[in-house]
Protein backbone atom coordinates (compact mmCIF):
# COMPACT_ATOMS: atom_id res chain seq x y z
CA UNK A 1 0.00 0.00 0.00
CA UNK A 2 1.27 3.60 -0.58
CA UNK A 3 1.55 6.12 1.85
CA UNK A 4 1.02 9.39 0.95
CA UNK A 5 3.81 11.88 -0.22
CA UNK A 6 4.38 15.65 0.16
CA UNK A 7 5.98 17.62 -2.58
CA UNK A 8 8.16 20.56 -2.61
CA UNK A 9 8.67 22.40 -5.28
CA UNK A 10 12.21 24.12 -4.87
CA UNK A 11 12.96 26.04 -8.66
CA UNK A 12 16.13 26.68 -9.77
CA UNK A 13 16.14 30.02 -10.81
CA UNK A 14 19.78 30.44 -12.12
CA UNK A 15 19.42 27.45 -14.04
CA UNK A 16 15.92 28.30 -15.56
CA UNK A 17 16.96 31.78 -16.85
CA UNK A 18 20.01 30.08 -19.12
CA UNK A 19 17.84 27.40 -20.37
CA UNK A 20 15.51 30.26 -21.54
CA UNK A 21 17.98 32.15 -22.89
CA UNK A 22 19.95 29.17 -24.59
CA UNK A 23 16.37 27.90 -26.06
CA UNK A 24 15.72 31.84 -27.95
CA UNK A 25 18.53 31.55 -29.93
CA UNK A 26 18.75 27.94 -30.68
CA UNK A 27 19.75 26.51 -33.70
CA UNK A 28 16.07 25.34 -34.33
CA UNK A 29 14.84 28.70 -35.17
CA UNK A 30 11.78 28.84 -33.10
CA UNK A 31 12.25 31.89 -31.37
CA UNK A 32 10.51 32.57 -27.74
CA UNK A 33 10.89 28.49 -26.38
CA UNK A 34 10.68 28.68 -23.02
CA UNK A 35 12.13 25.99 -20.33
CA UNK A 36 11.98 25.73 -16.64
CA UNK A 37 13.69 23.62 -14.26
CA UNK A 38 13.28 23.19 -11.08
CA UNK A 39 13.79 20.97 -8.05
CA UNK A 40 10.93 18.91 -6.26
CA UNK A 41 11.30 17.12 -2.39
CA UNK A 42 9.04 14.10 -2.83
CA UNK A 43 8.74 13.22 0.97
CA UNK A 44 5.78 10.18 2.72
CA UNK A 45 3.97 10.70 5.58
CA UNK A 46 5.43 8.05 7.36
CA UNK A 47 9.06 8.85 6.26
CA UNK A 48 8.28 12.64 7.88
CA UNK A 49 6.50 11.49 11.54
CA UNK A 50 10.17 9.03 11.60
CA UNK A 51 12.55 11.90 10.31
CA UNK A 52 11.18 14.19 13.23
CA UNK A 53 11.87 11.27 15.68
CA UNK A 54 15.36 11.57 14.02
CA UNK A 55 15.91 14.70 14.07
CA UNK A 56 15.41 14.87 17.59
CA UNK A 57 18.13 12.71 18.25
CA UNK A 58 20.54 13.23 15.70
CA UNK A 59 20.18 16.47 13.23
CA UNK A 60 22.80 15.06 10.87
CA UNK A 61 20.34 12.99 9.30
CA UNK A 62 17.03 15.48 9.51
CA UNK A 63 16.66 15.03 5.95
CA UNK A 64 16.63 11.28 5.91
CA UNK A 65 13.38 10.22 3.80
CA UNK A 66 13.89 12.90 1.42
CA UNK A 67 14.18 12.09 -2.16
CA UNK A 68 15.14 15.25 -5.13
CA UNK A 69 13.32 15.11 -8.05
CA UNK A 70 14.65 17.09 -11.17
CA UNK A 71 12.46 18.19 -13.34
CA UNK A 72 12.23 20.03 -16.74
CA UNK A 73 8.85 21.88 -18.00
CA UNK A 74 8.54 23.11 -21.59
CA UNK A 75 6.05 25.30 -22.89
CA UNK A 76 6.87 27.05 -26.32
CA UNK A 77 3.68 30.16 -25.58
CA UNK A 78 5.50 30.57 -22.24
CA UNK A 79 5.93 34.19 -23.10
CA UNK A 80 2.77 35.09 -24.02
CA UNK A 81 0.76 33.38 -21.43
CA UNK A 82 2.90 34.67 -18.58
CA UNK A 83 2.29 38.19 -20.65
CA UNK A 84 -1.57 37.77 -20.27
CA UNK A 85 -1.17 36.83 -16.59
CA UNK A 86 0.18 39.77 -15.89
CA UNK A 87 -2.21 41.82 -17.61
CA UNK A 88 -4.99 40.42 -15.97
CA UNK A 89 -3.31 40.52 -12.34
CA UNK A 90 -2.98 44.54 -13.05
CA UNK A 91 -6.80 44.99 -14.24
CA UNK A 92 -7.76 42.52 -11.34
CA UNK A 93 -5.50 41.70 -8.76
CA UNK A 94 -7.49 43.72 -6.27
CA UNK A 95 -10.67 41.60 -6.81
CA UNK A 96 -8.42 38.28 -6.82
CA UNK A 97 -7.24 39.62 -3.50
CA UNK A 98 -10.63 39.69 -2.24
CA UNK A 99 -10.87 38.19 1.39
CA UNK A 100 -14.02 35.85 1.65
CA UNK A 101 -13.17 35.34 5.56
CA UNK A 102 -12.84 38.95 5.80
CA UNK A 103 -15.13 40.62 9.23
CA UNK A 104 -16.07 43.63 6.68
CA UNK A 105 -19.46 43.43 5.70
CA UNK A 106 -20.39 42.53 1.93
CA UNK A 107 -23.68 44.06 0.63
CA UNK A 108 -26.37 42.26 -1.96
CA UNK A 109 -25.23 42.88 -5.18
CA UNK A 110 -28.78 43.14 -7.56
CA UNK A 111 -27.73 42.48 -11.57
CA UNK A 112 -29.26 44.16 -13.27
CA UNK A 113 -31.35 46.72 -11.20
CA UNK A 114 -34.63 47.54 -12.36
CA UNK A 115 -35.03 44.34 -14.09
CA UNK A 116 -38.08 42.21 -13.08
CA UNK A 117 -35.21 39.49 -13.41
CA UNK A 118 -33.06 40.72 -11.69
CA UNK A 119 -30.79 38.04 -9.15
CA UNK A 120 -29.74 38.80 -5.78
CA UNK A 121 -26.38 37.76 -5.37
CA UNK A 122 -24.98 37.76 -1.66
CA UNK A 123 -21.57 36.88 0.10
CA UNK A 124 -22.25 33.32 0.10
CA UNK A 125 -22.50 32.93 -3.69
CA UNK A 126 -19.39 34.21 -4.15
CA UNK A 127 -17.65 31.87 -1.69
CA UNK A 128 -19.39 29.56 -4.07
CA UNK A 129 -16.93 30.66 -6.94
CA UNK A 130 -13.76 29.00 -4.92
CA UNK A 131 -11.98 25.83 -6.87
CA UNK A 132 -13.67 22.39 -6.21
CA UNK A 133 -17.17 23.89 -5.61
CA UNK A 134 -20.56 23.93 -6.73
CA UNK A 135 -21.82 26.76 -8.01
CA UNK A 136 -25.80 27.49 -7.44
CA UNK A 137 -28.69 28.54 -9.02
CA UNK A 138 -28.09 32.23 -8.48
CA UNK A 139 -24.16 32.30 -10.12
CA UNK A 140 -26.00 30.23 -13.08
CA UNK A 141 -28.63 33.12 -13.81
CA UNK A 142 -27.11 36.01 -13.01
CA UNK A 143 -23.96 34.72 -15.57
CA UNK A 144 -26.94 33.87 -18.33
CA UNK A 145 -28.55 37.09 -17.78
CA UNK A 146 -24.77 38.84 -17.80
CA UNK A 147 -24.32 36.78 -21.13
CA UNK A 148 -28.20 38.12 -22.74
CA UNK A 149 -26.96 41.67 -21.68
CA UNK A 150 -24.23 41.28 -24.01
CA UNK A 151 -26.06 40.62 -27.11
CA UNK A 152 -26.63 43.32 -29.72
CA UNK A 153 -30.33 44.71 -29.41
CA UNK A 154 -31.04 43.55 -32.81
CA UNK A 155 -30.34 40.27 -32.32
CA UNK A 156 -32.12 39.92 -29.00
CA UNK A 157 -35.67 39.07 -30.08
CA UNK A 158 -33.55 35.79 -31.81
CA UNK A 159 -33.53 34.13 -28.31
CA UNK A 160 -35.29 33.38 -24.99
CA UNK A 161 -33.32 32.48 -21.85
CA UNK A 162 -35.51 30.72 -19.18
CA UNK A 163 -34.01 31.01 -15.29
CA UNK A 164 -32.81 27.88 -13.78
CA UNK A 165 -36.40 27.71 -11.70
CA UNK A 166 -38.28 26.70 -14.47
CA UNK A 167 -37.21 23.03 -14.93
CA UNK A 168 -37.76 22.94 -11.40
CA UNK A 169 -41.29 23.55 -12.25
CA UNK A 170 -41.71 22.14 -15.26
CA UNK A 171 -39.99 18.60 -14.56
CA UNK A 172 -41.71 18.59 -10.48
CA UNK A 173 -38.19 17.36 -8.97
CA UNK A 174 -40.06 15.20 -6.64
CA UNK A 175 -41.03 13.06 -9.22
CA UNK A 176 -38.93 11.19 -12.59
CA UNK A 177 -38.81 13.85 -15.15
CA UNK A 178 -39.62 10.77 -17.43
CA UNK A 179 -42.99 10.46 -14.97
CA UNK A 180 -43.59 13.99 -14.04
CA UNK A 181 -45.38 15.08 -17.68
CA UNK A 182 -48.73 13.02 -17.88
CA UNK A 183 -51.89 14.17 -18.41
CA UNK A 184 -50.28 18.08 -19.24
CA UNK A 185 -49.54 18.67 -15.59
CA UNK A 186 -45.80 19.88 -16.30
CA UNK A 187 -47.27 22.31 -19.02
CA UNK A 188 -49.58 24.08 -16.43
CA UNK A 189 -47.23 24.59 -13.60
CA UNK A 190 -45.60 26.85 -15.92
CA UNK A 191 -48.31 27.61 -18.20
CA UNK A 192 -47.69 31.56 -17.05
CA UNK A 193 -44.31 32.00 -18.18
CA UNK A 194 -44.70 32.10 -21.47
CA UNK A 195 -47.73 34.78 -20.95
CA UNK A 196 -45.79 37.60 -22.88
CA UNK A 197 -43.18 35.63 -25.29
CA UNK A 198 -43.75 33.61 -27.95
CA UNK A 199 -41.72 30.59 -28.20
CA UNK A 200 -42.10 29.72 -31.91
CA UNK A 201 -40.92 33.19 -33.14
CA UNK A 202 -37.39 32.17 -31.39
CA UNK A 203 -34.67 30.60 -33.18
CA UNK A 204 -32.80 29.09 -29.86
CA UNK A 205 -34.23 29.03 -25.80
CA UNK A 206 -31.77 27.75 -23.32
CA UNK A 207 -33.14 25.97 -20.40
CA UNK A 208 -30.57 25.09 -17.77
CA UNK A 209 -31.22 21.92 -15.96
CA UNK A 210 -30.26 21.02 -11.97
CA UNK A 211 -31.55 17.35 -11.66
CA UNK A 212 -29.60 15.03 -9.10
CA UNK A 213 -26.59 17.43 -8.53
CA UNK A 214 -25.58 18.13 -11.77
CA UNK A 215 -26.06 20.94 -14.35
CA UNK A 216 -26.99 20.23 -17.92
CA UNK A 217 -28.30 22.62 -20.13
CA UNK A 218 -31.04 22.14 -23.21
CA UNK A 219 -31.00 24.09 -26.13
CA UNK A 220 -34.21 24.40 -28.51
CA UNK A 221 -33.42 25.36 -32.22
CA UNK A 222 -35.88 26.96 -34.18
CA UNK A 223 -39.32 25.31 -32.57
CA UNK A 224 -41.69 27.50 -35.19
CA UNK A 225 -40.18 25.27 -37.81
CA UNK A 226 -41.95 22.27 -36.81
CA UNK A 227 -44.81 22.59 -38.85
CA UNK A 228 -43.01 23.09 -42.14
CA UNK A 229 -41.21 19.33 -41.35
CA UNK A 230 -41.65 16.70 -43.49
CA UNK A 231 -40.17 13.20 -43.53
CA UNK A 232 -38.99 13.56 -46.86
CA UNK A 233 -37.14 17.01 -47.78
CA UNK A 234 -36.07 17.88 -44.47
CA UNK A 235 -32.50 18.10 -45.42
CA UNK A 236 -32.91 21.65 -47.52
CA UNK A 237 -34.36 23.09 -44.82
CA UNK A 238 -32.27 26.34 -44.36
CA UNK A 239 -33.78 25.94 -40.45
CA UNK A 240 -34.16 22.51 -39.08
CA UNK A 241 -35.96 22.20 -35.66
CA UNK A 242 -34.13 20.08 -32.99
CA UNK A 243 -33.32 19.99 -29.50
CA UNK A 244 -29.70 20.05 -28.10
CA UNK A 245 -28.52 18.37 -25.13
CA UNK A 246 -25.44 19.59 -23.92
CA UNK A 247 -23.94 17.49 -20.97
CA UNK A 248 -20.75 17.55 -19.83
CA UNK A 249 -20.99 14.28 -18.04
CA UNK A 250 -22.74 12.92 -21.14
CA UNK A 251 -25.53 10.15 -20.26
CA UNK A 252 -25.83 11.41 -16.40
CA UNK A 253 -28.74 13.28 -17.24
CA UNK A 254 -32.09 11.02 -19.28
CA UNK A 255 -35.78 11.51 -19.50
CA UNK A 256 -35.36 14.68 -20.76
CA UNK A 257 -36.49 14.45 -24.35
CA UNK A 258 -40.11 13.39 -23.62
CA UNK A 259 -40.31 16.28 -21.22
CA UNK A 260 -39.42 19.27 -23.59
CA UNK A 261 -41.08 17.75 -26.54
CA UNK A 262 -44.43 17.27 -24.44
CA UNK A 263 -43.83 20.83 -23.23
CA UNK A 264 -43.34 21.97 -26.77
CA UNK A 265 -46.32 19.90 -27.86
CA UNK A 266 -48.35 21.55 -25.00
CA UNK A 267 -47.20 24.81 -25.67
CA UNK A 268 -48.48 25.14 -29.32
CA UNK A 269 -51.99 24.00 -28.35
CA UNK A 270 -52.24 26.93 -26.36
CA UNK A 271 -51.34 29.43 -28.92
CA UNK A 272 -53.36 27.73 -31.62
CA UNK A 273 -56.14 26.02 -29.72
CA UNK A 274 -57.09 22.18 -30.81
CA UNK A 275 -57.22 22.58 -34.32
CA UNK A 276 -53.49 22.55 -34.27
CA UNK A 277 -53.47 18.79 -32.85
CA UNK A 278 -52.32 17.48 -35.80
CA UNK A 279 -49.38 19.63 -35.96
CA UNK A 280 -48.64 20.04 -31.93
CA UNK A 281 -47.91 16.31 -32.68
CA UNK A 282 -44.65 16.51 -34.60
CA UNK A 283 -43.54 17.99 -31.42
CA UNK A 284 -43.12 14.43 -30.45
CA UNK A 285 -40.74 13.10 -33.05
CA UNK A 286 -38.99 16.23 -32.55
CA UNK A 287 -35.21 15.37 -32.57
CA UNK A 288 -33.51 15.22 -29.57
CA UNK A 289 -29.15 15.32 -30.12
CA UNK A 290 -26.61 14.96 -27.57
CA UNK A 291 -23.37 16.66 -29.47
CA UNK A 292 -19.84 15.54 -28.79
CA UNK A 293 -18.38 18.63 -26.27
CA UNK A 294 -15.61 19.27 -23.90
CA UNK A 295 -16.43 16.65 -20.62
CA UNK A 296 -15.43 18.02 -17.08
CA UNK A 297 -12.74 16.05 -15.04
CA UNK A 298 -13.70 17.04 -11.49
CA UNK A 299 -17.25 16.45 -9.96
CA UNK A 300 -17.96 20.21 -8.98
CA UNK A 301 -17.49 21.69 -12.18
CA UNK A 302 -21.20 21.60 -14.38
CA UNK A 303 -22.01 24.55 -13.68
CA UNK A 304 -19.21 26.31 -15.03
CA UNK A 305 -19.43 24.13 -18.06
CA UNK A 306 -23.12 25.04 -18.68
CA UNK A 307 -22.28 28.47 -18.66
CA UNK A 308 -19.21 28.05 -21.17
CA UNK A 309 -21.55 26.00 -23.32
CA UNK A 310 -24.05 29.11 -23.05
CA UNK A 311 -21.26 31.77 -23.36
CA UNK A 312 -19.68 29.51 -26.88
CA UNK A 313 -23.11 29.31 -28.89
CA UNK A 314 -24.24 32.49 -28.09
CA UNK A 315 -21.04 33.93 -30.07
CA UNK A 316 -21.39 31.42 -32.94
CA UNK A 317 -25.21 30.97 -33.19
CA UNK A 318 -26.26 30.93 -37.06
CA UNK A 319 -28.97 32.78 -38.48
CA UNK A 320 -30.18 29.27 -40.08
CA UNK A 321 -29.12 26.20 -38.18
CA UNK A 322 -29.29 22.81 -39.12
CA UNK A 323 -27.64 19.05 -37.52
CA UNK A 324 -28.23 17.67 -40.60
CA UNK A 325 -25.41 19.98 -42.51
CA UNK A 326 -23.17 20.20 -39.11
CA UNK A 327 -19.84 18.90 -40.25
CA UNK A 328 -18.81 18.71 -36.60
CA UNK A 329 -19.96 19.56 -33.37
CA UNK A 330 -19.94 23.55 -32.85
CA UNK A 331 -15.99 24.63 -31.63
CA UNK A 332 -16.52 24.72 -28.15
Amino acid sequence: MCSSSTLISSPSKNEATSEEKASETGSSGCDNVKTAIGNLRIESTYSRRARNEIKTQCPLLSHAGIKQLRCTVYDPHWSKRQEENNSLDVRYGDKWNFNFDSDKPLEDVIYPKGDPDAVTISKRDLELLEPETFINDTIIDFYILYLKSNIQPEEKNRFHFFNSFFFRKLADLEKEPSNSCEHKAAFQRVRKWTRKVNLFEKDYIFIPVNYRLHWSLIVICHPGEVVNCEDEGIESLPKVPCILHMDSIKGSHRDLKNLVQRYLCEEWKERHGDTAEGDSSRFLQLRFLAPELPQQENLSDCGLFLLHYVERFLEEAPVNFSPLRSQSSPTF
